[in-house]
C-alpha cells in the first residue's frame, strides 16, 4: 500500500494501465478538485498489480475501492490478490454498466461481494416553453452560512454508502459558483438542490428534501426555480452556435486555414477569460455563460467572414435572416391557435404540444421545399 501524495500520481497511474494497450476498464474518473481534497486528509492510497492499479479511499469507516486495469481477468487475478490482504472492514466498489452486459459485477459477487444498491442515471430534455407557473419566495442561492446545516441534513438522512457525500470544501465551492439552492420553511433549510454545469450540459448532482416537508411539491419548485431556467435558456442559444463554429472550423481546416483556425479560436478563448475575470465575480455562473455565449458568437462571425472572403458566398438578409423569421412566426401563430382551440376544447396537454410542434414543422418543412424547387428552377433557367 502506497499513500496519494497528488493529482498528478493519479494521472500518472491510470497512464501507465494505458500505455500498456491491451485494454482498459475502470470505475474511476478523479475529479482533480476532490483527489486534491482526499490527498490532503491523508485518505487515499494505491496497490500496484502487473496489469492493474487499486486506488483506495478510507471514508467514515470504510473503504471505497476504485480500479483501472486492461482486462477483466486482470482484474480478476489482481482482486484476489488484494482481498487477500484485506479481510477486515467494509469495502465498498462501484461497478458501472448495464444490467444486461455486467462481467465485472459478476467477478466481484464471485469474490465475497453483495448488491447493497443499484443507481439509474437519467437524462431530461428540458421545454423551454410550458405553463406560467409563480414560485412562492422561499427559494435562494444558498451562502457560506448554509454549509453546516447542509451537512447536517447529508449526515442524517444520506446512506454514505450509496451517496458520494461530499467534503465541506466540496459543498463551499458549489456554493462560490452559485450552484446550490435551498428551500427554506419554518426557518430551516428543508430542501436543497446542487448542480454542476460541464459545456452545455448541466448535471444534477443532489436534490433533497426533508422526510417530514415531502409530497408538498418542494422537489418540483425547486427543479423549476427560475435561475435554473435562466441558465437552460442560454445554453439554448448557445447550442447552434456551439456546433455551427464547429463546422465553420472543419471546414476552415480542411482548407489548409489551420493558422487562421487556430488564433480565432484562440481569440474566443480570450474573450471568454475577460468575462470570467469581469463577470463572474459578481453574477456567478450567469456570466460564464454569457461570456461562453459571445466568444462563441464572435468566432463564429470571424469564420464565416473568411470564408466569405475566400468563396464570395454572399449573404442576403432577407433571404437568410428575415424570411426565416417570418416563416416561423407566422408558423408559431397559426400552432398557437391550433393550441387554443384544442385547449379551450378539452384535449389533453401532451397532444396539444406534440400537435403544436408537428404543425410548426410541416410549415417550416413545407417552406424549405418549396425554396428548394425555386433555386433548382432558377438554377437551370
Amino acid at each position: 500500500m502506497s499513500k496519494i501524495n497528488s493529482y498528478r500520481e493519479v494521472l500518472d497511474l491510470s497512464c501507465a494501465v494505458r500505455n500498456l494497450r491491451k485494454g482498459f476498464i475502470t470505475n474511476f474518473y478523479p475529479d482533480s478538485f476532490r483527489v486534491d481534497l482526499w490527498c490532503k486528509y491523508g485518505s487515499l492510497f494505491y496497490y500496484l498489480y502487473p496489469e492493474t492499479v487499486f486506488f483506495e479511499q478510507v471514508e467514515r469507516g470504510f473503504r471505497h475501492l476504485f480500479y483501472i486495469s486492461t482486462s477483466e481477468q486482470a482484474l480478476k487475478e489482481a482482486l484476489i490478490d488484494f482481498l487477500a490482504g484485506h479481510e477486515t472492514g467494509s469495502l465498498v466498489v462501484d461497478v458501472l454498466g448495464n444490467d444486461s452486459d455486467l462481467p465485472v459485477k459478476r467477478l466481484f459477487e464471485e469474490n465475497g461481494f453483495q448488491e447493497y444498491s443499484s443507481l439509474i442515471r437519467m437524462t431530461r430534455i428540458n421545454s423551454l416553453v410550458g405553463e406560467e407557473k409563480v414560485i412562492p419566495d422561499v427559494v435562494f442561492q444558498a451562502g457560506i452560512g448554509d454549509v453546516q446545516e447542509i451537512l447536517k441534513l447529508y449526515d442524517t438522512y444520506f446512506d454514505a454508502y450509496i451517496e458520494q457525500i461530499p467534503l465541506r470544501e466540496e459543498l463551499e465551492r458549489w456554493i462560490a459558483s452559485d450552484h446550490v439552492l435551498v428551500y427554506r420553511a419554518d426557518g430551516h433549510i428543508v430542501g436543497f438542490l446542487i448542480y454542476d454545469l460541464t459545456g452545455v450540459t448541466l448535471y444534477l448532482r443532489y436534490w433533497f428534501v426533508h422526510p417530514e416537508y415531502r409530497d408538498q411539491k418542494i422537489g418540483a419548485i425547486l427543479f423549476k426555480e427560475p435561475l435554473v431556467e435562466n441558465f437552460v435558456m442560454i445554453l439554448a442559444w448557445l447550442c447552434p452556435f456551439y456546433y455551427l463554429t464547429t463546422t465553420l472550423g472543419s471546414i476552415l481546416n480542411g482548407l489548409g486555414c489551420t493558422t487562421l483556425t487556430c488564433v480565432q479560436t484562440i481569440a474566443g478563448i480570450l474573450v471568454r477569460i475577460a468575462f470570467l475575470v469581469l463577470l463572474v465575480p459578481k453574477t456567478g455562473i450567469r456570466g460564464y455563460l454569457i461570456g461562453t455565449l459571445v466568444s462563441q458568437i464572435l468566432v463564429c462571425i470571424a469564420h464565416f467572414l473568411y470564408l466569405n472572403h475566400l468563396f464570395h458566398i454572399g449573404f442576403p438578409v432577407w433571404k437568410y435572416i428575415l424570411q426565416p423569421l417570418l416563416y416561423t412566426a407566422v408558423s408559431i401563430l397559426f400552432s398557437q391557435m391550433f393550441c387554443r382551440l384544442l385547449l379551450f376544447l378539452g384535449t389533453d396537454s401532451l397532444f396539444v404540444r406534440l400537435f403544436t410542434g408537428a404543425c410548426c414543422a410541416v410549415f417550416i418543412f413545407a417552406v424549405l421545399i418549396k425554396s428548394s424547387f425555386l433555386t433548382a428552377e432558377r438554377t437551370r433557367l
